[in-house]
């Protein structure tokens, strides 16, 4: 819903429909497209409480300068309030994205927390509109519209910059929601057309195309990513989620921290798992049930095709301890055998996103 746009996904392959059968991505036959990712929540931080503000906001550190991180906002049970990605653009300046449909929500949350700081925030949502240009060939494009060094050492992974794309001045994230080489451009609001049309121009011989919400999911779950609203609720910690990697409590204050510390620690934890479902041609969606046998252990939170994996998936929630054999997955009345993915199905080192 966050993501809106055409279905196909142009520059990424077509799906064949034969969803049992995991495949190979060959790199060569994917080239680079665009998606129109405008609707994000944004808003601008700046300050001299800057990283104090930040490093209180959710259960992750702030990155340093010029990088980018993710931080979630917690309730005081512990469950995620909000996801942020968390871009530090310079000594006291920051830009915050969150899903579209959490934009009243999130603007309440930070103004809250923003009284306790010195710090300005400034809802920016509608002041800039924002592209994605993802694909193998995405450096290719950009840099036949911008003389900024896009190589890896110079813009690594999950790092940003202003750079000029097209002569226009944007704020530009490397990082990828589908698991592909990109970057997301935010430029201002009444640019962001004559950019889009210049992308166009300049890809027409790289097989550029264009990708919207449907295949974007599709992708994101062949990389086991979360998603606000769905596999990340108020219900569950980030710890529950799988997200360890994502918390970091030691030293630090932050709404939530007791009480996901003590749920972490408590026998009857939940936790989230990717699965791989068998002989269903009717994707998974949220309240599926997951069984062992006649017992409930397990519900589905979102799902769908892999379009390039071959694969049919979808984030679990189970009670610990995760079930080992014999699993199945009840959709539309029927049970369907299920495994337990032990690592991500598409790129699980991120070769392609760090090239």
């Amino acid at each position: 819903a966050d993501r809106p746009g055409a279905i196909s996904q142009p520059g990424f392959g077509t799906p064949d429909w034969q969803p049992h059968v995991q495949r190979e991505v060959d790199a060569t036959t994917t080239a680079v497209a665009l998606q129109d990712i405008s609707v994000f929540s944004k808003f601008m931080v700046e300050g001299i409480d800057l990283l104090d503000f930040l490093a209180e906001l959710g259960a992750n550190r702030p990155p340093r300068i010029g990088r980018i991180g993710l931080t979630h906002a917690l309730t005081p049970q512990g469950g995620v309030h909000s996801e942020f990605t968390v871009s530090i653009l310079d000594n006291g300046r920051a830009l915050l994205t969150s899903a579209a449909a959490a934009e009243e929500r999130d603007e309440d949350l930070l103004r809250q927390l923003a009284q306790r700081f010195d710090v300005t925030l400034r809802n920016v949502t509608e002041d800039y509109g924002a592209i994605a240009v993802m694909g193998p060939k995405s450096r290719e494009l950009l840099s036949r519209l911008s003389d900024t060094d896009l190589s890896d050492t110079a813009f690594p992974w999950l790092s940003v910059q202003r750079i000029r794309v097209a002569e226009v001045a944007v704020i530009a994230l490397r990082m990828s929601y589908v698991g592909e080489l990109g970057w997301e451009l935010h430029i201002p609001r009444d640019r962001t057309v004559a950019v889009f049309k210049a992308l166009e121009a300049a890809g027409r011989d790289l097989g550029l195309g264009y990708y919207g919400a449907f295949a974007a999911d599709s992708m994101r779950l062949e990389k086991g990513y979360r998603a606000w609203g769905s596999d990340l609720g108020s219900e569950r910690t980030p710890c529950e989620a799988g997200l360890d990697a994502l918390v970091s409590v030691e030293r630090r204050v932050f709404t939530g921290r007791d009480a996901l510390l003590a749920r972490r620690a408590a026998p009857d934890r939940w936790s989230m798992a990717l699965v791989s479902i068998e002989g269903v041609e009717q994707p998974p969606f949220f309240g599926h049930p997951v069984k062992v046998g006649d017992q409930i252990v397990g519900l589905v939170t979102s799902g769908g095709y892999g379009c390039r994996t071959g694969l049919m998936l979808a984030l679990c929630y189970f009670r610990s301890p995760l079930p080992d054999h014999n699993m199945t997955i009840e959709i539309l009345g029927q049970d369907y055998p299920a495994r337990m993915l032990e690592t991500v199905p598409f790129d699980p080192g991120n070769s392609r996103m760090r090239t």
